[in-house]
């Protein structure tokens, strides 16, 4: 998704002067395990907030994206409750992000809508170039449409940045 931080490479690099001036030490053997193992209690500790911290800056949990404001919408196309279902699409995403999907609702009228986006931690919004994860409000949809001869009729669509055609 995104190159690694620098402050990751800095670690390691410290970490490897650490390690080198720990083995070089001309101290006996006995007096080397004892100097070691501060050493190896501080390393382990700092891999582990390394990985922390890595896991928080590849997919941040930010707040919901907005519903769409009550003057834009007519009375009728409120998503019924209970009608708010995902698809099963399960398609990967190229980058190695949370998986796509797409959700489907029917309103009070009998229309059809439908939003496309990822579901992350049980959550479905979207993952933005930002690498935050905002929640899709039930109001957001990206094409609704009545039904017709062979399903619905869908007009809308939604327009994505990414790094290659995929």
């Amino acid at each position: 998704m995104s190159e690694r931080p620098r402050v990751l490479d800095d670690l390691g690099a410290e970490l490897e002067r650490a390690a080198r001036r720990a083995l070089a030490s001309p101290t006996p053997p006995s007096r080397r395990i004892w100097r070691l193992s501060p050493v190896v209690l501080v390393v382990l500790v700092l891999l582990l907030a390394a990985a922390a911290a890595t896991a928080t800056l590849l997919i941040v949990n930010g707040g919901s994206l907005p519903a769409p404001h009550a003057a834009d919408l007519a009375p009728w196309q409120d998503p019924l409750p209970g009608s708010v279902r995902l698809a099963g699409l399960d398609a990967s995403d190229p980058d190695g992000g949370p998986r796509w999907d797409l959700r489907l609702s029917r309103t009070s009228n009998g229309e059809t809508c439908t939003a496309v986006g990822q579901v992350y931690g049980g959550r479905f919004g979207i993952i933005g170039l930002d690498h935050v994860f905002r929640a899709q409000p039930v109001g957001g949809v990206d094409a609704c449409g009545s039904p017709g001869i062979a399903g619905p009729v869908l007009a809308g669509a939604r327009v994505f940045l990414g790094r290659t055609d995929r």
